[in-house]
């Protein structure tokens, strides 16, 4: 019994040493020494030790006896094995990863055998492919799972691939397409000026020369093949209309210079006669040579010369021989 205070003022109900005793005075309650396995019981007139009888709890009222029943259990008050799978436990004092269950066992942790320990197919919301297989290209759709094949560049794609990444960077390009090193690609026409190096050869279309050539100059071609030019042994005057032999100034249409006092200037071949054996080549034919001493127009052939001096103060031909 408890008095005001909330202290113990007596003990009418409790025998001392039937079980439990009370002591009002030193306000302590003592408890029977039991043997293993025996329960204190309240036999109605007092506490005593027995042993438990067998039987069901069937139901557990909200009376005040359960207010002293602990909800938690700290580890303080924890002793013994782990709590094993049967019991609702794990079986096992530390796990650490991914929680394996072999259906008999304590549980163990780790990582997942991707190959052993997963099914079906990890959705999009999830951060997987939805699909088992992908070849090509992904494909999300905003929904369902990925597909895989080839770009639809007609819808599939926005913007101008960068030179950067192996574009051009323009929608359109016509002409010869120009890179500046950074941006993107050009195309109109090629600068000759700044835009072609070395010199296009005859084969290609080219003069094979990165010469200039002097004005009057007639082109021909080399032993080489590459087209060059002599403007001081032919030369063509286009203001006046007249073509230069050995001469770079032409006074008349055609001019002729010779290169030395006994040059020939001009020399016709006379053509072969097959039925004359004699009238061959370049031995015969017509030859103009013309010098301060003894100019002369000459004919010759196998049978006859002739030849007309020009000598001053006379005409008309010098001789002629059969």
């Amino acid at each position: 019994m408890l008095d005001g205070a909330g202290r113990l003022a007596g003990a009418a109900r409790y025998v001392p040493g039937a079980g439990i005793s009370i002591d009002a005075a030193s306000q302590t309650v003592s408890l029977a020494a039991c043997a293993e396995g025996q329960v204190l019981v309240h036999d109605a007139a007092a506490w005593r030790c027995a042993e438990p009888s067998p039987g069901t709890v069937t139901s557990v009222g909200a009376a005040a006896p359960l207010s002293a029943i602990r909800d938690t259990v700290d580890d303080a008050q924890w002793s013994g094995a782990a709590l094993s799978v049967a019991h609702g436990g794990t079986g096992a004092a530390s796990l650490s990863g991914v929680v394996h269950g072999s259906g008999t066992g304590a549980l163990t942790a780790g990582t997942v055998d991707l190959a052993s320990e997963i099914a079906g197919m990890l959705a999009v919301e999830h951060g997987g492919s939805g699909a088992a297989s992908l070849t090509g290209v992904l494909h999300g759709n905003g929904t369902g799972a990925f597909s895989a094949g080839n770009v639809d560049v007609a819808s599939e794609t926005s913007g101008m691939l960068a030179v950067g990444r192996g574009g051009t960077g323009a929608a359109s390009l016509t002409g010869v397409v120009h890179g500046s090193g950074a941006g993107a690609l050009t195309a109109g026409n090629v600068a000759l000026a700044t835009e072609v190096t070395g010199t296009l050869a005859v084969a290609n279309g080219g003069t094979g020369s990165s010469s200039a050539a002097p004005a009057g100059s007639v082109f021909f071609a080399g032993t080489d093949g590459i087209h060059t030019q002599n403007a001081s042994q032919l030369f063509w005057d286009g203001t006046n209309n007249r073509l230069g032999v050995g001469t770079a100034g032409p006074a008349a249409r055609l001019e002729i210079g010779a290169g030395s006092d006994t040059s020939q200037i001009l020399w016709v071949a006379l053509i072969r006669n097959a039925g004359n054996a004699n009238a061959s080549g370049y031995g015969a034919g017509l030859k103009l040579k013309m010098s301060d001493d003894s100019p002369s127009l000459e004919v010759t052939s196998g049978r006859a010369s002739r030849r007309w001096p020009a000598a001053r103060g006379r005409t008309g031909p010098t001789s002629r021989s059969t």
